[in-house]
């Protein structure tokens, strides 16, 4: 079964109960996520509150220039492509 995750770390949702994901173009089954609860939700929040408070385990400007340098890279290509 699917699970969740919370506090990095995969966890059943406490209802136990999953949701079917469907492909919207042909209606078959994909997948199936766990139905995450309230209290499910507030543990998540919860942890969140607290992991915010003690700061980001990432630095933003490394993080911002790992996901920039490729970016430009494949725009700067882009424009040698053909139109659509």
């Amino acid at each position: 079964m699917a699970k969740l995750l919370i506090a990095s770390e995969y966890v059943d949702s406490e209802s136990k109960e999953t949701t079917a994901v469907k492909n919207p173009a042909t209606g078959e089954l994909v997948d199936s996520v766990p139905k995450g609860t309230v209290n499910d939700v507030r543990r998540a929040i919860d942890v969140a509150k607290v992991r915010s408070k003690n700061g980001p385990s990432w630095q933003l400007p490394s993080v911002a220039l790992f996901c920039f340098k490729p970016a430009s890279k494949f725009f700067n290509k882009k424009k040698n492509l053909p139109p659509c």
